[in-house]
């Protein structure tokens, strides 16, 4: 989680942390605080523990931050 929150924020992104070990707010870096995204951390079916989309939508393992900051970089602008 903190990994993550560190990644975003060195690509400008405004993130909050909603449950330490779980979920994360991700502000539109425009500044208007009503354009976020909230990411959950999860196991998906096979019992890897991933990121997940608002929607339900896997994002990428945890593992793979890089990833993970890549997709949130094209979908919350």
């Amino acid at each position: 989680m903190k990994a993550l929150d560190y990644a975003l924020k060195r690509r400008g992104f405004a993130t909050e942390i909603i449950e330490p070990s779980t979920r994360l707010k991700v502000h539109s870096r425009s500044g208007y605080n009503h354009f976020h995204e909230v990411l959950t951390l999860r196991q998906d079916g096979d019992e890897v523990l991933r990121w997940f989309w608002s929607w339900g939508e896997p994002i990428a393992p945890a593992v793979d931050l890089s990833d993970v900051v890549n997709a949130v970089n094209k979908v919350v602008l």
